[in-house]
This record gives C-alpha cells, structure tokens and sequence, in this order.
C-alpha cells in the first residue's frame, strides 16, 4: 500500500488500511460496484469472509476498533431502505479506492 501517499490524504485511514487487509478487500470491492450499494451478506460472498468479520471491518465490534472502521473514517456510508442496511463508497472513499487500485499487487 502506498502508506506516503494516504498518509498526506489523513493518518488515520492509512493506519486502519494498514492494519486490516480485511478494510482494504472492502473498501476495493465496493468501488468497484459504485454506485450500487452491497449488503454484508453480499460481500461475505464476494469476498469469502465471514459475515461477522465484514461487520466488524464496517463498523466495528469485537476484533475491530469502531474508530478506525470504514464508516467512522467516511469512507463507506450506511444506506437505509425499508428496514434493511446496505453499505456505499463514499466520495472520500471513491478516491483512497483509486488510489488502492493504482498499486501493483502482491501475492499475500
């Protein structure tokens, strides 16, 4: 990840990319449905995560700390549409993904 280059954008969100690669497989995947929103079923499919672990890198919650979870950092947006709850990039978000999508990527 270009940590330089998020650093100068805001500290905090490159240090809660860097320290979840869960965050950042999120934050990937949602810009590349925008504008459609996604559910954390959805994505617990898309990516093969657990639904619990989407959850968390959301919002926060257990392994997760709620300060630096996509949506307290702007990042991601909570839609709200007859009772259900879906998650959108955000602007903000939109330009930390293009960002994430201009590194090369490695094999984990």
């Amino acid at each position: 990840m270009k940590i330089h280059a998020l650093l100068k954008l805001e500290p905090r969100i490159a240090r809660s990319l860097a320290r979840s690669r869960l965050r950042t497989q999120i934050l990937r995947y949602l810009s590349e449905i925008y504008p459609r929103a996604s559910y954390i079923s959805e994505m617990s499919a898309a990516l093969g995560v657990s639904r619990t672990n989407i959850r968390g890198a959301l919002r926060g919650g257990q392994r997760f700390s709620s300060h630096a979870s996509l949506v307290s950092l702007g990042l991601v947006e909570v839609v709200e549409d007859g009772g259900h709850r879906y998650y959108r990039v955000t602007d903000k978000g939109m330009r930390v993904g293009k960002m994430l999508s201009n590194e090369k990527q490695y094999p984990q």
